[in-house]
């Protein structure tokens, strides 16, 4: 079933998933025919691809899904100094959230930073 425009979807029945975490419908919108909703990604603890899914119910109260895949993309490194003597011996910092396993468990990027 296809909704082609935002009556005939019903706002207060939209539900949106990252994987198995909820996001937030923000708005819904009809432009020239064509459904325009706007979510708010869940967090994640990772980057890689999910699952995502938007349900609601139509004007018949049949429910309506859309599938597509959401890639969450890690957050750049910060490296400090970013440069240093060509003999070496230079202390560098990086800092990055959510790169493997430990960073869901992370409660602050401070708990990060290595150095080398």
């Amino acid at each position: 079933n296809n909704a082609t425009c935002a009556g005939e979807v019903s706002l207060a029945s939209l539900a949106i998933y990252f994987g198995a975490n909820a996001g937030a419908v923000v708005s819904m919108s009809d432009v020239s025919g064509m459904l325009h909703i706007k979510v708010l990604a869940a967090s994640s603890c990772t980057g890689g691809k999910v699952r995502a899914r938007i349900s609601g119910l139509d004007s018949s109260a049949s429910m309506v899904v859309l599938y597509f895949d959401f890639t969450y993309t890690l957050p750049d490194a910060e490296i400090v100094p970013i440069d240093g003597k060509i003999a070496g011996g230079t202390m560098v910092t990086i800092s990055a959230k959510g790169w493997g396993p430990r960073s869901a468990t992370l409660t602050s990027a401070s708990e990060l930073k290595s150095s080398f």
